[in-house]
């Protein structure tokens, strides 16, 4: 049930933004890490953290091939270097 669910929001996510995404079955990954890395029974977050690289391992070595990653075109006036997919904004007073 739990999968549907997660399937479902996860195609509504990607269509409302437009993005590319993956949906990744993690079935038997935190026990994967406990036994690669002596970690059953942990309570520290240290077997989510393990279980986490492993996906990303994963990903990494099984995924498609990565895409080079463009920068948005400068807008009339700036230059390249000031075109930023980043914008800093500052704390709360």
């Amino acid at each position: 049930m739990q999968a549907k669910h997660c399937h479902r929001y996860g195609v509504r996510l990607a269509r409302a933004l437009s993005l590319p995404m993956a949906l990744v079955n993690e079935h038997s990954s935190s026990w994967a890490a406990a036994e690669r890395h002596q970690l059953h029974g942990d309570r520290t977050g240290r077997l989510d953290s393990a279980a986490a690289a492993l996906l990303l391992e994963q990903w990494l070595a099984d995924g498609p091939e990565p895409q080079p990653v463009q920068m948005a075109p400068a807008k009339r006036g700036e230059t390249d270097a000031d075109a930023r997919s980043w914008t800093l904004i500052p704390p709360a007073p």
